[in-house]
């Protein structure tokens, strides 16, 4: 497998790197620790070609119990507590990007383990959804949310739990322009792109338009 270690999304596009490992480091705080241990190890260790240099010491991870139909977060935590780095993917060939602030809403359908460099790759679909038969295997395409209506921060949460990736999620006020998402408290959506019932393409631009009242 190529497994992207550092990369805290999922199959298709990656995550932006810096903003998903904060909002996972902020889900699992009391273990941010060893999560920051075992990714400086694992770039060390990726980074080099040929033989090993004699200050990169080798990670020993602990055994792991089998993680498959288990919700995503406590995989995760599993794979931390374990000395093993990770990667999340989609499970499917949609390359729906997996939302870290999110997490109990996954269950991991499929793993692969890389004993030469500790890690793992945790394969991963919405809860509510049945797991493939194979990775990568062709899935009936989502559809796009409604979101006008709900409040930006649902509207977020949902568009990102769809697959895109939320940090490229745009929010644009009626009046004042484009938000950060950490503006967008008690503003209601009143428009949004794609249009709900769209099939969902991560490559598409998504985003929405926001206003106290509509």
């Amino acid at each position: 497998m190529t497994p992207a270690w550092n990369t805290f999304g999922t199959s298709g596009g990656q995550a932006s790197g810096a903003a998903a490992k904060r909002n996972l480091m902020s889900q699992l705080r009391p273990l941010g620790q060893v999560l920051a241990v075992s990714i400086t190890v694992m770039a060390a260790v990726s980074c080099t070609s040929g033989s090993q240099p004699d200050s990169v010491t080798k990670v020993s991870p602990k055994p792991v119990a089998n993680l498959v139909g288990k919700k995503l977060d406590a995989a995760v935590e599993t794979a931390i507590s374990s000395d093993l780095a990770f990667s999340l993917r989609d499970s499917t060939d949609s390359r729906r990007n997996i939302d870290t602030t999110q997490l109990n809403r996954y269950r991991v359908c499929f793993t692969q383990h890389s004993k030469a460099i500790a890690g793992i790759d945790l394969y991963a679909v919405p809860a509510g959804e049945k797991c493939p038969e194979t990775i990568g295997q062709r899935a009936n395409p989502a559809s796009v949310p409604d979101v006008v209506g709900k409040s930006a921060t649902d509207a977020l949460d949902s568009l990102s739990f769809l697959g895109f990736v939320r940090d490229s999620l745009t929010v644009e006020d009626i009046k004042r322009g484009e938000l950060d998402h950490s503006r967008v408290s008690n503003l209601t959506v009143c428009a949004q792109q794609p249009k709900a019932g769209s099939e969902f393409n991560p490559d598409e631009p998504a985003g929405i338009t926001v206003s106290e009242t509509c």
